[in-house]
């Protein structure tokens, strides 16, 4: 099975992802990211977010994750991103990770998009 994933930990490390992405891209089954979906909407205290437009969410209460994939609407559909919101020693850290059926320009930018919300998150702490 080909694989994309791409994981980033925390703020520091959101640069250079677009390039890691880009040289990694493998986009998995188009499939697979509905499984990857289902997966997560059934988890105990998943709940559905109201966020309107090119994504659809879910809040997972009970390992602090936010998991959204894209609608047919968005350019890098079907795409999927989890983000893991976690303690490290004194510090908090998001860990983002995604998986693409998408061509990996698209992939790229999504990414890019996701970097962009984290620093304008983190950024304001």
């Amino acid at each position: 099975m080909k694989s994309v994933r791409l994981l980033v930990l925390g703020a520091a490390l959101v640069a250079a992802a677009p390039v890691e992405a880009a040289s990694k891209c493998r986009p998995i089954e188009a499939a697979r990211i509905t499984q990857m979906w289902d997966h997560y909407r059934k988890q105990p205290t998943a709940a559905a977010m109201s966020i309107s437009g090119d994504f659809q969410c879910l809040s997972i209460e009970r390992t602090y994750q936010v998991v959204c994939r894209t609608r047919t609407t968005h350019y890098a559909h079907p795409s999927i991103v989890i983000r893991t919101v976690f303690q490290s020693g004194n510090g908090i850290q998001v860990r983002t990770e995604a998986d693409t059926a998408a061509d990996c320009g698209s992939f790229v930018r999504l990414m890019d998009e996701y970097n962009q919300l984290t620093k304008d998150t983190l950024g304001g702490l």
